[in-house]
């Protein structure tokens, strides 16, 4: 079994030495602490794949501004804003790996990723999520061999939109 690893921040690393230093004294560790502390780390790696994923696209200036900003934080609140920001970039990657594939055999598991993602929109409303969409299609992509040059393209979600809200407005409100 293979062990994932993840980068930690220093700020992280001094509160993580913290915590053991009072456990050494003690003897007790707080699991609620360390379930945090592995929260907060995974959170960053995330924010960081995203970061890096908006980095192969071609985005507006102030939606980089704006993920910048959310990077100096990294909060719970960071986190959803950024994927919410590359929602949309994601979706319009799930479109075109569902073109490429479409006439591959596909199992029926697959098919039934291909049937999410050509009905994303209406099944984000019961709660589907375009960033496993995404996952799970790409892993498809992978698995048949298929080398999907995926341009930038954004598709936004029907329904969240505040009626006459620009996608501009909704970013200067996070900026």
């Amino acid at each position: 079994m293979s062990t994932k690893e993840y980068a930690i921040s220093t700020a992280n690393i001094a509160v993580l030495q913290a915590m053991l230093d009072a456990a050494t004294k003690t003897g007790k560790i707080s699991a609620y602490q360390l379930g945090e502390m592995s929260e907060t780390i995974y959170r960053e790696l995330r924010m960081h794949e995203l970061v890096a994923y908006l980095a192969t696209k071609d985005i507006l200036p102030i939606e980089q501004a704006v993920a910048d900003g959310l990077m100096k934080t990294m909060l719970r609140a960071d986190a959803r804003a950024l994927e919410n920001l590359v929602g949309p970039y994601r979706h319009g990657d799930v479109e075109q790996m569902a073109d490429a594939i479409r006439d591959q055999p596909l199992t029926k598991a697959q098919l039934g990723w291909l049937d999410t993602a050509d009905n994303l929109q209406e099944y984000m409303r019961d709660g589907a999520d375009v960033h496993s969409t995404w996952r799970k299609l790409r892993s498809v992509v992978e698995a048949l061999g298929l080398d999907v040059a995926l341009e930038t393209r954004r598709i936004e979600p029907k329904y969240k939109r505040t009626p006459g809200t620009t996608h501009e407005e909704a970013l200067a409100r996070l900026s």
